[in-house]
Formats: C-alpha cells, structure tokens, sequence
C-alpha cells in the first residue's frame, strides 16, 4: 500500500518511520509547508508542493493527515471524496461539527465501498506499524477497516 503524508512536522516524523517499519506499506509522497523538513523524514518520497497533487494522486493510496487540526477537516474529506484510505492525527479535528461531519462522511465511504476511509488516531512507533500494517492487510484481502 503506498501511503502519502501530509505534514511533516514531529508527530509526522514518527509517522513516517511507522511506515518505513511496516510491512507492505510505503511513503511515496509527502507534502509540507517547509519543504526541507518533508525531505529529511522521508527521503525516498516524492516531494508534493501542494497536499490536494497527493490526495488526487492515482498513486497513493492512502493518506496519513498529519496538519494542525483546523486543517483535517478539508483535507479528510478532499481524501475520501478521492476514494483514499484516510488515517487522521488527533484531536480529530478542531469542532466537534467537524469531526461529526467527518464521521458522517467515513461511513458513508465505509457503506459504499467496504474498505475506504480508515480513521485511525494511533499511529506511534512500531504500534502504529503493527496498526497500518493491519489496514493495510485488511483492504487487500478486501476485509472492511472494522474487522
């Protein structure tokens, strides 16, 4: 599974390295405002300019949003609107009418195709490994993110 990061700051960083210790998963693209920093944590990835190239990339996968939580909103749904698995850092999001709103959205996506739009707030050195490894498995064997 090829995974795209959105936010490359500290809690991104742990993210990245998850994935690299994850079996079967991938970076393949990372966005941040300080392109530098997106580059030292994921040196193999292609460097996105703008975080909505990755979301609509027919490349990726799956998309770990790892902003400031005013942004999670817009960019969860961006995600799932793309038909990507979505892996949101907590808090959620900023309001509670966002994270309801996002809620909403990840079951309608989880109804209409099974798999998609995994929200996932544990993504933390080798559990967060073991825990994108588990999606990751999951999707491919074609298992809803609830089994």
């Amino acid at each position: 599974m090829k995974f795209g990061l959105i936010g490359a700051g500290s809690i991104g960083a742990v993210r990245a390295l998850a994935l690299h210790k994850a079996q079967g998963c991938s970076l393949a693209a990372i966005h941040d405002l300080d392109e530098a920093r997106a580059r030292e944590i994921a040196p193999g990835a292609q460097f996105h300019a703008a975080a909505q190239s990755i979301i609509e990339s027919p490349d990726i996968d799956a998309v770990i949003i790892s902003t400031p939580p005013q942004f999670h909103e817009p960019l969860a749904l961006a995600a799932f609107k793309a038909g990507k698995h979505v892996l949101v850092e907590k808090p959620m999001a900023a309001t509670v009418d966002a994270c309801q709103r996002m809620a909403r959205a990840i079951l309608l996506v989880l109804d209409s195709v099974g798999c998609g739009g995994a929200a996932d707030a544990h993504l933390y050195g080798d559990a967060g490994a073991e825990t994108v490894g588990h999606i990751a498995q999951a999707c491919a064997e074609g298992r809803g993110d609830r089994d």
